[in-house]
């Protein structure tokens, strides 16, 4: 069961800085948006502004996307989906869709050091940007042809033949203020998000500027 704690993270990233050696060295000004375009502010006032913009990362047959945008000085709000398919690869026709109606809110917290998840365009370690992350007005939608209830029953087809899996999800959360840290790539591109478990940062995922991206083929050996 996906818990709606666990999509924060895993989309943020879920669920994104400025300054010296943050953001994987990459340009300590950058305000890069997925449209090429500035955000309102400037890492100056948000540290956070060269994150705004949409990013996306398929696995197998569910594409999760994550949209952030500057909401002030220090934070971003973060809206989060997640479409399940009939076929591996994020392909076919779609029979459910989770969309967040209230935005998590990001607040920038502090720069600090993490292990990146094993994928070959990242080091092994670098400085990543230390955030809370505020779900206290979370409420999100499902709906879809495969809904029953608040899971998704699937059956997807792969090179392999068909395999069949439920998600769950919650669509209401109770107030909550969580800990996890965003890094971006120097060119701009790859977001990683982090949660932290027994006080350490955890990558939860790699997600892309591309709609396409599928991060399976940037897993090291």
């Amino acid at each position: 069961m996906r818990t709606l704690k666990g999509l924060i993270f895993a989309l943020i990233t879920t669920f994104t800085l400025a300054g010296c050696g943050g953001g994987g060295g990459g340009g300590g000004d950058s305000t890069a948006t997925g449209s090429g375009s500035t955000p309102t502010g400037s890492t100056q006032t948000n540290p956070l502004a060269k994150y705004a913009g949409t990013y996306y990362a398929c696995e197998d047959n569910q594409k999760r996307s994550v949209s952030l945008t500057v909401r002030g000085n220090g934070s971003l709000d973060a809206l989060l989906s997640e479409d399940t398919f009939t076929n591996d690869k994020c392909a076919g026709t779609i029979i459910a869709s989770y969309r967040l109606t209230e935005p998590v809110v990001v607040t920038y917290k502090t720069k600090t050091s993490a292990t990146m998840p094993p994928i070959t365009i990242l080091p092994y370690s670098d400085i990543v940007d230390e955030v809370t992350l505020d779900g206290s007005n979370i409420k999100a939608t499902l709906s879809g042809s495969g809904v029953s209830g608040n899971c998704v029953k699937y059956f997807y087809t792969t090179a392999n033949g068909t395999t069949n899996g439920e998600s769950c999800y919650e669509l209401a959360a109770s107030p909550t203020l969580t800990l996890g840290a965003l890094y971006l790539t120097a060119d701009g591109k790859y977001l990683v998000d982090f949660g932290r478990e027994n006080g350490v940062l955890v990558p939860n995922g790699i997600y892309s500027r591309d709609p396409s991206f599928d991060y399976k083929s940037l897993i090291r050996d």
